[in-house]
């Protein structure tokens, strides 16, 4: 007997379901790839949002710690730029009470000096001569400028001589000239 064989049997060719299967396989891998990826960079974003947030309290901290530092250095600063331009009252007062002739005769009733150069002092001298006196010798002085003579009072039987004298003072003279003597 023969054998015929109406119906070929032929080889199935698998390629294409091999080729398309591996397609859909790395397709599958690659929107898994893609998802997890975007998952975890939603996750990182959370965590940084979180450490900014932590760290925006650190960072106001630090400024307001820098912001008083730069205040105490300008208080230093100016600290320094008063030591540096303040007058020295006590050897200014020294100064000008060693001018004044007749001391142990005198009442010193007022001295009152301003930041903008100007001393008052206000004296009970005992003679007409001695106001002269005080007033020429205050001239003398390298740092005096000018020297009025405001008022002049005779009072009491003693007749002393109530002055009020404006002095004018050059700071920086003062200055030069009261740094020699320290």
């Amino acid at each position: 007997m023969v054998n015929i064989n109406f119906f070929e049997k032929k080889k199935k060719n698998i390629t294409p379901w091999v080729i398309t299967g591996t397609a859909l396989i790395l397709s599958g891998l690659l929107v898994f790839y893609f998802s997890w990826m975007t998952s975890q960079i939603r996750e990182d974003i959370t965590i940084n949002e979180r450490q900014i947030e932590q760290q925006q309290a650190v960072v106001i901290e630090l400024q307001r710690v820098n912001l008083i530092g730069d205040q105490v250095n300008q208080l230093k600063r100016d600290a320094e730029t008063l030591q540096a331009n303040k007058y020295p009252a006590k050897a200014l007062y020294d100064e000008m009470i060693d001018q004044i002739p007749n001391l142990s005769d005198t009442l010193i009733n007022q001295f009152i000096f301003s930041i903008t150069g100007n001393v008052q002092l206000q004296l009970a001298l005992p003679s007409e001569a001695d106001v002269v006196s005080l007033q020429r010798q205050l001239l003398d002085l390298p740092y005096v400028t000018n020297v009025v003579l405001e008022t002049i009072e005779v009072t009491g039987e003693a007749a002393t001589y109530d002055t009020r004298f404006s002095i004018m003072i050059d700071r920086l003279s003062l200055s030069e000239v009261l740094s020699r003597d320290l």
